[in-house]
């Protein structure tokens, strides 16, 4: 057992932020979400809008410069000098909020020099936390009562330690975003283990990192776009669990804060 008060005082106030995110994203939940539909038509709803509000004033402390999905997005050449920054998603998985489903997540990464070594995902509907990184080299998983974020002063988390491969490989795919490259990378490993050897689980979100981290899936192959915002947290809590994260194209380790925040076909994965 280990408790926030263990982490650095500016990763207790990511925490705090993201719990007290996914309280204002439940109080509207199943209501009027006055949705809007940006260039791209991904919705934006009030819960994206004040789940950001209370991120960016909780992380202020930290002196940090804050890259969300919900913000103006500064030019290149600003973010090119940032040595330390929080790569923020205050509501991952807006499909699935608007359509009533429960994957849905709040992402907080720390990012330096250009890579996430602090992450933190929040599931508001199952009150669900992961926080995993590389100060600490664990994933750490508790299961909240309330959204009060003085409730994080009083989380006991407990380690996550996945267990290994088995003869299945279990492959974690977007309920909403499964793309026909997927759907042959899935073939082809079918064809190459057995059409048994291979089990699909579709979710939405961050929430198939978290599965990963906790040695419920192997893989999480993603050929639909997403951008660096999506990934970020993700990455670092699965690296602490030993999962390897690289481009498809040629295996080499995803990159961030580039021109174009969009990410490259990807997959994170449990080694052999």
């Amino acid at each position: 057992m280990t408790s926030p008060s263990q982490f650095s005082s500016d990763l207790q106030l990511a925490i705090a932020a993201a719990v007290k995110a996914g309280g204002e994203i439940m109080k509207v939940y199943g209501k009027d979400l006055g949705t809007q539909y940006k260039k791209d038509d991904s919705p934006v709803t009030i819960a994206d809008n004040r789940a950001q509000k209370v991120i960016l004033e909780a992380l202020k402390p930290t002196n940090l410069p804050v890259l969300s999905e919900e913000m103006q997005i500064p030019s290149f050449e600003i973010r090119n000098i940032w040595n330390r920054y929080w790569l923020v998603d205050p509501l991952d998985g807006t499909k699935e909020f608007v359509n009533g489903g429960k994957d849905f997540t709040v992402n907080i990464a720390l990012m330096e020099h250009n890579r996430p070594v602090e992450g933190i995902i929040f599931i508001p509907f199952t009150r669900e936390l992961y926080i995993g990184g590389h100060s600490f080299k664990q994933v750490f998983k508790a299961k909240l009562m309330d959204f009060d974020e003085g409730v994080v002063e009083h989380i006991n988390l407990k380690p996550v330690t996945p267990p290994r491969r088995g003869n299945i490989i279990r492959i974690a795919v977007s309920a909403s975003h499964l793309s026909g490259e997927t759907l042959a990378f899935v073939e082809s490993l079918r064809t190459r283990y057995g059409a048994d050897a291979v089990e699909l689980c579709k979710r939405g979100s961050s929430v198939k990192f978290c599965l990963l981290a906790e040695g419920k899936v192997d893989m999480y192959p993603r050929y639909s776009p997403c951008m660096e915002w999506d990934t970020a947290a993700g990455q670092a809590i699965c690296e602490a669990a030993g999962a390897v994260m690289k481009r498809l194209d040629d295996r080499k380790p995803l990159k961030y804060n580039k021109k174009d925040l969009v990410n490259p076909p990807f997959i994170m994965e449990v080694p052999f």
